[in-house]
């Protein structure tokens, strides 16, 4: 955790023009979306002949925690593809289309656990699913019990939950919030998961919330294909789980292209990887065709 950037450190998305806007509003509360356009894009002076395709991502946070535009959970990976498939459309005049047609999902964690859905979800309004250490596996005992081993070796009280809780019953901190910008509620995610908070968030007897039993049900990705990678070492979510949604996918559905690659390192071992290194190349180079053409 003391490897993230500053919450403020926003040079990532320094070749990004953002917009942000509400799209959904829950209860009177605002739940907003960032939409990164290359600045490129926006700057040249005559118009693409073709619409822009569409990355469509999800943060991580452990359902709890976090923000779209929360730097340390948001991966150079991501820019460095935008970046470089917008360059097909050498120039515009300040006005980008996008095509709706060819969207790509990705998210990290409890994001990748979203990408996953939404593949599901609109299979066939999605090119591709990719997702990295996501949550799937959400009926096993590491979630609705609780982990063998803390997760990053912290060892947190449970009285970071009952205290939260407290303060929101004395009305002194929100109930409902949808983006933690400098991520406040770090330790909150953590010990939620420590102290067995998951059956709350996830009733075992609501099915559709599970991705393992959307696929018994017949449920079925993107004809692109997905592909996810993990920690082999992830504390918070372990390796196992995409292991078995690997196993799963190939029973129920052998024909898809579903890519599984486990690397050395904990939750959050990807913060740093670039698109060129030689298994992130390998696992995207099949669904970026997919999602292109």
């Amino acid at each position: 955790m003391d490897l993230l950037p500053h919450p403020d450190d926003m040079s990532r998305f320094s070749d990004f023009t953002i917009l942000t806007t509400t799209y959904k509003t829950v209860s009177d509360h605002s739940i907003t979306t960032d939409v990164l356009i290359p600045k490129k894009l926006i700057e040249a002076p005559v118009a693409a002949t073709s619409p822009c395709p569409i990355i469509l991502r999800y943060h991580g946070g452990g359902f709890i925690g976090g923000a779209s535009l929360y730097p340390g959970f948001f991966g150079p990976w991501y820019v460095e593809l935008a970046a470089r498939h917008s360059a097909v459309i050498e120039e515009t005049c300040g006005h980008v289309d996008v095509d709706t047609d060819r969207i790509l999902t990705a998210g990290d964690s409890a994001g990748g656990y979203l990408s996953i859905m939404k593949g599901l979800s609109h299979a066939k309004d999605i090119r591709a699913v990719t997702a990295a250490y996501p949550c799937v596996d959400l009926a096993n005992a590491h979630f609705m019990e609780r982990p063998k081993v803390p997760v990053f070796g912290l060892t947190l009280p449970q009285s970071i939950v009952d205290d939260h809780f407290e303060k929101i019953r004395r009305c002194e901190a929100p109930a409902l919030i949808s983006t933690d910008q400098t991520l406040e509620r770090g330790l909150l995610m953590f010990a939620n998961l420590q102290h067995g908070g998951f059956p709350k968030m996830f009733p075992l007897e609501k099915k559709q919330l599970f991705p393992f039993e959307r696929l018994r049900a017949g449920q079925k990705f993107p004809r692109g294909g997905v592909f996810v990678w993990q920690g082999a070492d992830d504390s918070v979510v372990p390796a196992k789980g995409n292991v078995a949604l690997k196993e799963l996918v190939r029973e129920v559905d052998p024909e898809l292209e579903f890519n599984l690659t486990v690397q050395p390192g904990e939750h959050g071992f990807d913060a740093m990887t670039k698109i060129d290194e030689d298994w992130m190349a390998g696992g995207l180079k099949n669904l970026v065709k997919a999602w292109l053409q």
